[in-house]
């Protein structure tokens, strides 16, 4: 009696099923997105805790654009935010098959929208920060953004040098 096995006609599919599984699980989780606004009160006065943070967010090495009620700082150091890097895919469409390759971002960006008014203590200062990143789909070499994590640094320099 001839007993067949069935394992050469699976064997050669192994390590493409292997493949399949293993691909998602090496693929970075998606990042939420930004987080929601902060709010912290201070003792300063609202002009006392925008100067503050004016010199602080300065020294830090952030772009800040002044306007009534607050200020908006603007920073590509890559401290502050994290960005994935993200499997880009061939845009074409007559390929059934699209090619794609993991790619990391070409630039950063955060930007924080500072607000700051009289508050309860002396001042209240609220924000909300963005941050994104622009990557190169080298298939058909277009330019996009991407949302971005923030690292949580930004928020903590805005946090301190209100506090008073």
């Amino acid at each position: 009696m001839t007993h067949r096995r069935h394992g050469p006609y699976i064997r050669p599919l192994l390590p493409m099923l292997a493949l399949g599984l293993l691909l998602p699980a090496c693929a970075p989780a998606p990042r939420p997105g930004p987080p929601p606004p902060a709010r912290v009160d201070s003792s300063l006065s609202p002009e006392a805790a925008t100067a503050a943070l004016t010199e602080a967010l300065g020294r830090n090495g952030l772009a800040i654009d002044r306007a009534p009620g607050g200020l908006t700082a603007t920073s590509t150091d890559e401290r502050f935010m994290l960005c994935d890097t993200i499997w880009v895919r061939e845009r074409s469409a007559s390929d059934k098959s699209p090619r794609g390759r993991f790619t990391s971002p070409d630039s950063t960006r955060i930007r924080a929208d500072v607000r700051i008014g009289p508050g309860p203590l002396g001042s209240t200062v609220t924000w909300q920060t963005l941050a994104s990143g622009n990557y190169l789909n080298r298939f058909d070499n277009i330019r996009f953004d991407a949302r971005c994590a923030t690292s949580g640094e930004l928020e903590q320099l805005i946090e301190d040098a209100v506090r008073g």
